[in-house]
């Protein structure tokens, strides 16, 4: 495909290994899926803080694909 109608942006733990694939299942073959992992060590309060303080240059890069 030349050009995607859309493209999307997914910000996704570092262990998580279905999002990318599910999403791109699921949606129509005219939409690009786009992923920026943040690096989690652990389940716990700690770590899902650090996790949402990365979420804006996680953000930020994402935007570089114009998704």
């Amino acid at each position: 495909m030349e050009k995607w109608e859309r493209k999307l942006g997914l910000i996704v733990p570092s262990w998580n290994t279905v999002n990318e694939y599910e999403f791109q299942r699921v949606i129509s073959p005219a939409i690009s899926v786009h992923s920026m992992r943040i690096k989690i060590m652990a389940d716990d309060e700690e770590n899902f803080k650090w996790m949402a303080a990365e979420v804006p240059s996680a953000s930020q890069l994402l935007a570089q694909a114009k998704v």
